[in-house]
C-alpha cells in the first residue's frame, strides 16, 4: 500500500530538536500507523528514503527531511512536494549493506549484542557503515563497530564509538 500526498516543507523553532520537516495528513497517518511507525518516503518521485512518523505532540505526525535531501532537490523552506509512503517491512527499518550484513552472519558474538539493542540504536549503527562509499571501508567500519559491540557487551557509548571508529581509519 503506498499512500500520496501534497505537503510543504515547514521548519519548527530553533529551540526545538526536529526542524525541516512535512507534516502527514490524518487520513495518511491513521492508515499507515496499523503497520508500525517506519515508512518509506518517496520525495518529487526522486529520493525515497527510511523514515518515521514522529508525533507532534498535538495530536499530528510529521517526518523530518535532511539537508542532504533538501539541497539535491534544491527544497527550501515553503515549497510544496508530492510525497509517497509505503510501510516499510524490512528487518532493521533500513536497508543494511551486504558487507556489515555477511559479517554479523559470521559472528554469532556481533550478531547477538547487534540483536539485543533498540531498533534505533541498530538504525544508528546501520546508517553509520551506510553513509561510507567504499566498500573496503564499510568493512572495516563495520568490523570496528562489531568489536566495539563485544567489548562493551552491547552497552553503547557514543563518544567511545566515535573514538573506537577514527583510531587509524583514513579519512572518509
Amino acid at each position: 500500500m503506498t499512500l500520496t500526498f501534497e505537503t510543504k516543507i515547514e521548519n519548527f523553532s530553533p529551540e526545538q530538536l526536529w526542524h525541516f520537516h512535512f507534516n502527514v495528513p490524518e487520513g495518511v497517518y491513521t492508515t499507515l500507523l496499523t503497520d508500525g511507525k517506519r515508512v518509506i518516503a518517496n520525495i518529487n518521485s526522486c529520493i525515497s528514503y527510511p523514515c518515521a512518523l514522529m508525533h507532534d505532540g498535538l495530536g499530528g505526525y510529521f517526518i523530518t527531511i535532511n539537508a542532504e535531501i533538501r539541497k539535491k532537490l534544491k527544497l527550501q523552506l515553503g515549497d510544496v512536494i508530492t510525497v509517497s509512503l509505503t510501510p516499510d517491512k524490512s528487518k532493521y527499518g533500513m536497508p543494511m549493506c551486504e558487507e556489515f550484513e555477511e559479517l554479523l552472519n559470521q559472528d554469532d558474538e556481533s550478531l547477538w549484542y547487534f540483536d539485543k539493542l533498540t531498533p534505533g540504536k541498530q538504525r544508528s549503527l546501520i546508517y553509520i557503515i551506510n553513509k561510507i562509499k567504499s566498500s573496503d571501508l564499510r568493512i572495516t567500519k563495520a568490523i570496528r563497530i562489531m568489536n566495539y559491540l563485544k567489548s562493551c557487551q552491547g552497552e553503547i557509548d557514543y563518544k567511545e564509538l566515535q573514538t573506537a571508529l577514527r583510531s587509524d581509519l583514513p579519512k572518509i
